[in-house]
């Protein structure tokens, strides 16, 4: 009877503790690597958002909230004094671009006809006072293509205008905010004169529509004007704007 071969030892089985451990070690640690990455991106971000050195889209640096704007003004520097007579002019070859204050020769009375093509009757004006029936002058912003007409006088002047804030207008057209400081405003004319007072709002709709002075107008209309609203006085040579 042959003798039994031997058999190599069978292999030990790893415990199935150790296998278990590994695993829970490997996703504690994928676990802790992925929070740090999270926490580094939240912290660059914190960071960029609260840096002064951060920019808006386009790479221009963010306006911070609050910064004052540019105040407001009328370049008039194209304006150029100029002296026309009887006649049609046209604004760009006759009179530069601008704005004016409009004046006749002394001791002269006639009309003055400006218009555009948006407003046939820009300016509507008697310009002189010899028959004490005009305005001494007119001031108005003169545009390229604008129309000139001037009848009845041999010569009319046109002075480059300077801007600033007043409570006394004449005859012409003005903005809240450049030539009358916004407010609300009790507004007469001179004594003894009557004519029109229009104040347009900033989108160019009519807000006050009335005839000041005179047996068929109004002694005073009480206003509330708000910067970029534009005003347009005719046939009066003085209006007075006494603060409410």
């Amino acid at each position: 009877m042959s003798a039994p071969v031997p058999q190599p030892p069978a292999k030990a089985k790893k415990p199935l503790l150790k296998r278990w451990w590994f695993w829970v070690v490997a996703v504690v640690l994928v676990i802790i690597v992925s929070n740090a990455a999270s926490s580094g991106d939240r912290e660059a971000s914190d960071n960029s958002a609260s840096s002064p050195q951060s920019t808006a889209e386009g790479g221009q640096a963010a306006e911070e909230p609050g910064a004052a704007e540019p105040a407001p003004g009328r370049d008039n520097s194209g304006a150029v004094a100029t002296t026309l007579g009887t006649g049609s002019f046209l604004v760009g070859s006759d009179v530069q671009p601008g704005r004016y204050v409009i004046t006749p020769g002394g001791g002269e009375s006639g009309n003055l006809q400006v218009s555009s093509a948006s407003d046939p009757l820009k300016v509507n004006e008697i310009l002189g006072t010899a028959y004490g029936l005009g305005v001494p002058s007119v001031t108005v912003d003169l545009v390229a293509d604008d129309e000139i007409k001037i009848s009845g006088l041999s010569s009319v002047t046109f002075t480059p205008a300077e801007t600033s804030l007043s409570n006394q207008l004449s005859a012409g057209q003005w903005i809240v905010g450049l030539d009358i400081a916004a407010g609300r405003y009790v507004v007469t004319p001179a004594e003894g004169e009557s004519g029109n007072f229009f104040v347009y709002s900033d989108r160019g709709f009519p807000k006050v529509n009335e005839i000041l002075g005179g047996d068929f107008g109004v002694p005073s209309v009480t206003v509330s004007l708000e910067d970029g609203q534009r005003i347009k006085i005719s046939s009066l040579s003085s209006v007075v704007f006494e603060p409410r």
